[in-house]
């Protein structure tokens, strides 16, 4: 793949690699949930943490770090076609560019929930009467 042989493959896959670390939070609200320590202080730090960590690894080391990151080295990823890899390199960037959608949509509602729980929910009555 010419994002490897060109040397600019580090900077999308470690940053990929560690947004993994806030799945340890997703799954731990998981297992929590079965157990029922939904409502316990563990769980609200747990939701804490992932929110936090989401934010941090997702929204800023994918997603923002590395439009920041392509935007730089945009002359040596993309204004070379004559070595047949502008084609390639696109599609890279459009896998970055769907993975960073849906890592704004998910860093969305995680979000809204933390909202949620921390400000009160409003029901559909609520919410008709605000309208």
């Amino acid at each position: 793949v010419s994002f490897i042989s060109q040397g600019w493959g580090d900077m999308f896959s470690l940053p990929t690699l560690i947004t993994e670390l806030t799945g340890v939070f997703i799954g731990a609200r998981f297992v929590m949930i079965k157990v029922g320590l939904g409502s316990s202080v563990l769980f609200m730090v747990n939701g804490v943490i992932m929110l936090l960590s989401w934010w941090y690894l997702r929204i800023w080391g994918y997603v923002v770090r590395l439009a920041l990151i392509l935007y730089k080295e945009a002359d040596s990823i993309y204004l070379n076609p004559v070595d047949g890899t502008l084609i390639r390199n696109g599609l890279v960037t459009l896998c970055w560019v769907l993975g960073s959608a849906l890592q704004l949509m998910w860093g969305y509602k995680i979000t809204m929930g933390a909202y949620g729980v921390v400000f009160g929910k409003k029901d559909k009555s609520e919410k008709s009467k605000s309208n």
